[in-house]
């Protein structure tokens, strides 16, 4: 999810979805939520394994339900845990309720997940630095090691037709890589952080000055994209992805009463549905 540069906004939090993982209490941290996330994904019937990028190690969960029509779904998570309380930095940024991942386990299409530098585990990695999740979680070391994993990925699968799916933070990447990744046909992003100049002057965060800005900087000339917004978000608000969809000529949908975290599970299958008639429909 998207939260400030050392800073986390606890308001209107919303409904929890079903995979809500522990977190430190006074005896210490409960098992590491990057466990817990494996354990999910092993009881949907995924499959995890480590894939390099450009310069750093990349966990993915993969969904192979029907690799022969070529088409594939990738999956891009929110921001996680950037910050802690106060002025410092979260030792491990994995999130503790990982969206995306849930949405791709309700996915019947061939999918793929692909972790986020230092994520799920990885936070140790000699290349892994506290701002590639905090101020440079949008830069262009991300940007660059996700576009080489994802590349790798879609080849080996030869993947004739590619979704590109985020989920906040990881809205902003998908529309970063579009262009950076063979055959992506549709971006698809959910309560996404698509101008971080003006969400950090809205909320009063620390701006995220070694990162991209995805209103400047994304190129989705040729490309189908779709934008969710929350009707109730008070994270992301509407204006902030409305202006996005407006200046690069996308779609918006704004939901209503969805916020930052609810209720996008429980639109998700009719959501694919609708993204996947725009992609028969398409010229």
């Amino acid at each position: 999810m998207v939260l400030p540069v050392f800073r986390q906004r606890l308001s209107n939090l919303g409904a929890l979805g079903a995979l809500v993982l522990g977190s430190c209490g006074l005896s210490g941290c409960q098992t590491p939520a990057h466990e817990q996330i494996n354990r999910y994904a092993t009881d949907q019937g995924m499959t995890r394994s480590l894939v390099p990028g450009a310069g750093f190690q990349h966990v993915i969960y993969e969904s192979t339900a029907n690799p022969d029509n070529g088409r594939w779904h990738l999956y891009i998570e929110g921001d996680g845990q950037p910050g802690r309380y106060g002025d410092q930095a979260s030792a491990d940024p994995t999130p503790r309720r990982p969206v995306a991942l849930q949405l791709m386990a309700l996915d019947s299409a061939s999918s793929i997940y692909l972790g986020r530098p230092c994520y799920f585990g990885q936070h140790q990695s000699p290349a892994c630095q506290s701002e590639f999740w905090t101020s440079a979680r949008f830069g262009s070391e991300v940007v660059d090691s996700l576009a080489e994993a994802a590349t790798q990925l879609l080849t080996e699968r030869s993947a004739a037709e590619v979704v590109l799916i985020g989920y906040s933070g990881g809205g902003a990447l998908a529309t970063l890589l579009a262009d950076r990744i063979p055959n992506v046909q549709l971006v698809l992003t959910l309560a996404a952080n698509l101008d971080t100049e003006a969400w950090a002057r809205q909320g009063n965060f620390l701006p995220l000055d070694a990162s991209q800005n995805p209103i400047h900087t994304a190129q989705l000339s040729g490309i189908a994209h779709r934008h969710y917004a929350g009707g109730s978000d008070d994270n992301v608000p509407v204006g902030i992805i409305a202006e996005f969809a407006r200046m690069h000529q996308g779609e918006l949908r704004v939901m209503a009463g969805f916020n930052h975290h609810c209720c996008w599970q429980a639109a998700w299958p009719a959501i694919l549905q609708d993204a996947t008639a725009l992609l028969e429909n398409s010229p």
